[in-house]
């Protein structure tokens, strides 16, 4: 303790299967805390609660500020990586975060996801209050892998580019995509070409091509 301040060094402890150390100041005269905390080989399959259907070994690097207390006082930023995940029967063979957020406002500066069969995605927005604004955009991506979340049976490989904006619990679809070699319902395509819109309620399928 140094003018009314506490120093911690080299905390550590064992978390969900991995590690994590952590470093920073506490002021008993307004309350207010900084730190850096490491997170090491965290097994998401130990926090279903709040990664629910995505295990993978979790690493990262945290700075974070605020007062104690004051919930809209936080401030977060970090990076953090997955290696060798599932998600929903999807393999996965590494994700990468980079996110920063203050209060309930979100910012993802890039995440990227490398499928375990050689598709990639990437996305990066913002999450501002109840408020969405999110791109993404997808390469090489088989769709059969879309089998638990849809009952149309599809195959083949695409490429597409979302984007998510409005209300956080029913945001508004964008979405453009492109398919090679593949079928639908049984029907064979070699080029597929769809445009797409809509949100919870009902997405409509503006534009729709098959060779």
């Amino acid at each position: 303790l140094v003018d009314d301040i506490v120093y911690i060094k080299n905390a550590s402890a064992g978390f969900a299967g991995g590690n994590v150390t952590a470093e920073g100041t506490f002021s008993i005269k307004d309350n207010s805390y900084s730190g850096h905390a490491v997170l090491k080989n965290i097994q998401c399959g130990q926090l279903q609660e709040y990664v629910g259907g995505l295990s993978g070994k979790l690493s990262g690097n945290i700075d974070f500020t605020g007062i104690l207390g004051n919930n809209n006082s936080i401030k977060l930023y970090g990076s953090v990586s997955i290696d060798d995940a599932i998600y929903n029967e999807i393999a996965i063979n590494k994700i990468d975060a980079a996110v920063s957020m203050q209060g309930k406002n979100v910012q993802v500066s890039a995440l990227t996801i490398s499928l375990a069969d050689g598709g990639n995605i990437a996305a990066a927005g913002k999450i501002t209050g109840s408020s969405l604004d999110l791109e993404f955009y997808g390469s090489n991506i088989d769709l059969s892998l879309l089998k638990n979340y849809t009952s149309i049976l599809l195959s083949g490989t695409a490429d597409f580019y979302g984007h998510l904006s409005g209300s956080i619990n029913n945001p508004y679809l964008d979405l453009k995509l492109v398919a090679y070699d593949g079928q639908v319902m049984g029907q064979p395509y070699h080029d597929m070409r769809i445009s797409a819109a809509g949100s919870m309620d009902g997405v409509k399928i503006e534009k729709m091509t098959m060779q």
